[in-house]
């Protein structure tokens, strides 16, 4: 069976996720904390990345808009061969509105 190169960047992006939700683990974030996400990627996952920032952006509580990609120090991991270094700082502010709005509803 032959992987488009869609479902290779999509299955690279959730491998993508599943880090950042383990780093958000390791630093006792609460589930619903929103997050500032930064990452510097290469090659092909650099490309991936990019194509689901959206999708990473939901599934891990950050802002896509928001996101960086210049990420200097943090996390460094592989995925399909490709280096990326990632970072996850909280956005107390983004937190607090995301629960006034909850509340609101």
């Amino acid at each position: 069976t032959e992987v488009s190169e869609t479902l290779e960047q999509e299955g690279m992006a959730r491998d993508f996720v599943r880090m950042v939700q383990s780093l958000r683990k390791d630093k006792d974030f609460e589930i619903y904390y929103r997050i500032r996400l930064r990452w510097k990627a290469e090659g092909k996952l650099a490309a991936a990345l990019e194509k689901f920032k959206a999708m990473i952006a939901e599934q891990v509580l950050a802002k896509a808009e928001e996101v960086e990609t210049d990420c200097t120090a943090g996390t460094a991991a592989e995925i399909e061969g490709c280096r990326v270094c990632f970072d996850v700082e909280y956005d107390a502010a983004a937190t607090a509105e995301a629960m006034a709005l909850k509340k609101g509803a």
